[in-house]
């Protein structure tokens, strides 16, 4: 299982003013649809990403602030968006290895992969 983020994250538009739109496998299972915006603002609390889940591909979804100062946990993240925790963990991963968003540990999960450790033992 290749395991680098170029062979997981697709580029596939960019939006004005900065974003882009990513077609995101981490082999979770799931395939994320995921618009990520960088934000500087004037203070440390206000620069990071702002990365939304366009659920099932559709138009309308889920989104969350990711500062570059404070850790995310996933199970925050997973609170905030209304979505699973291992959605969580992958988008929280996402934004960590893209853009540099600081996030915590989850126990039962693999943070350099995102994937949960029991699958990591199933496909070794």
């Amino acid at each position: 299982m290749k395991n680098n983020i170029e062979s997981r994250i697709k580029n596939i538009a960019q939006v004005r003013g900065g974003g882009h739109f990513f077609d995101y496998q981490p082999g979770n299972g799931t395939r994320y649809f995921l618009c990520a915006v960088a934000v500087e603002g004037h203070h440390s609390l206000d620069c990071g990403v702002i990365v939304s889940w366009l659920i099932d591909g559709d138009n309308a979804g889920t989104s969350m602030f990711f500062p570059y100062t404070m850790s995310t946990n996933p199970d925050y993240v997973a609170q905030k968006m209304s979505i699973g925790l291992t959605d969580a963990v992958a988008i929280c991963v996402f934004a960590r290895d893209v853009f540099g968003a600081s996030i915590g540990d989850q126990p039962g999960y693999d943070m350099a992969s995102g994937l949960q450790e029991w699958r990591i033992k199933c496909q070794s």
